[in-house]
């Protein structure tokens, strides 16, 4: 018994003798146009959620990659804390011994807040803080070696230390990057913020910013007043001598009067007075040496002697504190956070002692004072008594003289009185601005934001992932299934051939991969082979005459156009239909290769007019087992093919074959390297390019499509069939859930 393919092939055999042998006229090529589907124009959801199926695995590996490292960073990141201090800013100009008379700085208490701001941020600020936290010799401060200097050191140059000003300076302008000061909207209050690793450090810097401000707000306004007090001393004494000087005057008129006075019992009482004036002189001297005294022990901060001195149970009781503070600050000056609320404490226990030494001061001055009036209020005493006994030309003379030294008294005691109220402004003055909240170590970290920063980066990841996605689905990458090849090139993809060399069958029958339709005609592959002959048989269908002519060729080589090629010929003559086969490819025939079978010479000397028409009978071959009718070439050309494939004899072939054959199949060469594809298309009905999965790259499938658009005059329809495909990626599923529909011949 024949089987069923020898029989073909004995059919096909006789009917080759039939057509190469007419003469007579086949149908011609008919015009028929057919639209090409277009392109997508542009991206919808569909195509959206279509990549992103397509590239899921690119997508999530992006995102556990990125947010991996941004793990790795985040979790390697040294925590930095920031403690902040608030300090309101009083637009009223405030004076303790005057506190009806304050002035407000209404309506342009905004800028003097922002002159507040500045003034914070100032160097003198700054110095105050380097000086109070010794940050000169704080590691986090103090200059560091640069790669210069460790390269000076591996090569053993000498580094010159940075000189004194340059630590200074350094040390002043990291301070500055750690500390941030700025105004709460437009209210009257301003944020002192400190960065540090340390969250004790950061509430001591901020503290210590705000404090230095407040000190720096009182020493300005104590230098403004000790200005002042100083250009009127320079004038009181000029006054003081005035009034002496008048004083003295009335003492020698009233002294060198004094002999027209005769009563006896008025002179005792003139000289009674005057002892009396004497006594209380030198009262007031010794009360204005002890003032003096105490002031210069206040100034000098020597408590005990000033203690000593006025035997008051309040400064004991403060020094006496005080003390024992300065020796647990001296036992025990490794817990910085201790030494600086006992520096604090400290800092208050001077000012309060200040201040019981300034009370003490002001009262012996006040006792001054008092002295003075007495005897001021006696020497006017014994002046009334003399000029009650004088002439009245005499007193005459006297009230001249005397309304001289009033004159003077009344400006000395202007500027005496204003000179005492300069003083005591300069050691009762207060700021205009106060610390509301001072910084407290904060309990967690500002920087860095783990919840923020892996937020952002998830989010970053995500569009990372889409973009690489959409870079390789449209430019990067190969092809990796049909609805991508499909949505990347807008022309239809007709299937996937799966790769062969993951098929154990073909191999282990010792078969050539063009027999795996014949051999395994239920298999993955063979079932890929007929969906690519069923997307090319409906064109087919809407021809009224002539064969359908199927031009396969792919961008590159190397491809897998010829096995193809060779396996959709194949399809079409087990299905029945008269097929031919033909090789085109004229620089490197491998059709007789790929059905191992023996190269007929000749075709290229029929092209060329060498031969005569009746060489083609001699270049006709039947293939046993499919009937498939084939014309195969031997060596390829060493000369230009265009001249061949634009020939005369070419069109005359392909004229007869058309009007016997049902189907042409034509194997060319690669449409990049050479021309021979786009000559031979004027000759098809469709085109199949062959694509190489994941492999071809997208730019030379754009290229090859649009060497194919320039010359499409007749709207050839364009098919694309990925080649090669590997079971099981990218949800190729023969492998999988459809595995029950497929089985393997048995031999």
């Amino acid at each position: 018994m024949k089987r069923d393919g020898e029989g073909a092939a004995e059919r096909a055999s006789a009917d080759d003798q039939s057509w190469t042998s007419g003469r007579e006229t086949a149908a011609p090529f008919a015009d028929e146009v057919v639209q090409p589907r277009e392109a997508s124009g542009g991206l919808d959801l569909r195509s959206i959620i279509g990549l992103i199926r397509r590239q899921i695995k690119l997508i999530i590996a992006t995102i556990l990659v990125v947010n991996g490292i941004a793990a790795l960073i985040i979790f390697q990141l040294t925590p930095i804390y920031t403690a902040t201090a608030l300090v309101m800013v009083d637009p009223r100009q405030k004076d303790i011994l005057d506190p009806e008379g304050q002035v407000s700085l209404l309506p342009n208490d905004s800028g003097r807040v922002e002159s507040e701001v500045g003034i914070l941020r100032s160097p003198a600020v700054m110095v105050g803080v380097v000086r109070d936290l010794d940050l000169t010799n704080d590691p986090s401060f103090v200059p560091r070696p640069g790669w210069q200097s460790r390269l000076k050191e591996m090569i053993g140059a000498k580094e010159t230390p940075p000189t004194a000003e340059a630590v200074a300076n350094t040390v002043l302008a990291n301070l500055r990057n750690t500390v941030a000061i700025a105004r709460q909207g437009l209210t009257y209050l301003i944020e002192i913020s400190a960065k540090s690793t340390d969250p004790q450090k950061a509430a001591t810097i901020a503290n210590s910013v705000a404090d230095n401000y407040i000190k720096a707000q009182i020493d300005a306004k104590i230098e403004t007043a000790d200005i002042a007090q100083q250009k009127i001393l320079s004038r009181l004494d000029a006054a003081v001598a005035s009034v002496r000087a008048a004083e003295d005057k009335i003492d020698r008129f009233v002294d060198d009067n004094l002999s027209a006075i005769h009563d006896t019992a008025t002179l005792d009482d003139i000289a009674s007075f005057q002892r009396d004036i004497d006594s209380q002189q030198a009262r007031r001297l010794d009360l204005a040496k002890n003032a003096g005294q105490l002031d210069q022990l206040r100034r000098s901060g020597d408590w005990d002697q000033l203690i000593a001195s006025v035997q008051s149970d309040q400064l004991k009781a403060l020094n006496a504190s005080r003390e024992s503070i300065e020796s647990q600050l001296n036992a025990d000056s490794s817990d910085e956070a201790k030494a600086v609320r006992l520096r604090e404490q400290l800092s208050e226990l001077d000012k309060r002692l200040n201040l019981e030494a300034l009370t003490a001061v002001s009262q012996l001055r006040a006792d001054v004072d008092a002295a003075q009036q007495q005897e001021n209020d006696l020497k006017q005493k014994r002046r009334d008594k003399i000029i009650s006994s004088l002439p009245k030309d005499v007193v005459v003379r006297l009230y001249e003289v005397q309304k001289e030294a009033d004159s003077s008294r009344s400006v000395y005691e202007r500027m005496l009185n204003s000179s005492k109220a300069v003083e005591a402004q300069k050691e009762l003055q207060v700021a205009d601005s106060r610390v509301v909240s001072k910084a407290l170590p904060p309990s967690s970290p500002s920087f860095p934001n783990t919840r923020m920063l892996f937020l952002l980066c998830g989010i970053a990841s995500i569009g990372l992932g889409l973009g690489l996605a959409f870079l390789r689905e449209n430019y990067v990458g190969g092809f990796v299934d049909e609805a991508q090849t499909e949505s990347v090139l807008g022309v239809p993809a007709l299937s996937s051939l799966p790769s062969l060399e993951q098929n154990a069958g073909w191999k282990a029958d010792g078969a050539i991969p063009a027999n795996e339709i014949i051999l395994h005609p239920i298999s993955p592959y063979s079932e890929a082979v007929r969906r690519v002959r069923l997307g090319v048989d409906l064109g087919r269908r809407r021809r009224a005459v002539g064969a359908q002519t199927i031009l396969i060729s792919s961008a590159v080589p190397n491809e897998g156009k010829t096995q193809t090629a060779v396996s959709l010929a194949r399809a079409f003559a087990l299905s029945g239909k008269k097929t031919l086969l033909i090789d085109c490819d004229l620089r490197r025939p491998t059709v007789h290769k790929s059905l191992g079978i023996e190269a007929r010479p000749g075709f290229i000397d029929y092209l060329s007019g060498a031969a005569g028409e009746d060489a083609l009978n001699d270049l006709v071959s039947v293939d046993p087992a499919t009937g498939l009718s084939m014309i195969v070439g031997a060596t390829g050309s060493r000369s230009a093919t265009d001249s061949l494939l634009d020939s005369a004899r070419l069109e005359r072939l392909l004229e007869l074959a058309q009007g016997w054959f049902d189907f042409i199949v034509i194997d060319s060469s690669p449409l990049l390297p050479v021309i021979d594809a786009r000559l031979l298309l004027r000759y098809a009905t469709a085109t199949v390019l062959v694509v190489r999965w994941a492999q071809t790259s997208q730019q030379e499938v754009r290229a090859a499509l649009s060497d194919l658009g320039r010359v499409n005059y007749r709207n050839v329809p364009v098919f694309v069939v990925l080649n090669q495909v590997e079971v099981g990626s990218f949800g190729y599923g023969y492998r999988g859930r459809y595995k029950s529909y497929y089985a393997e011949a048995t031999g």
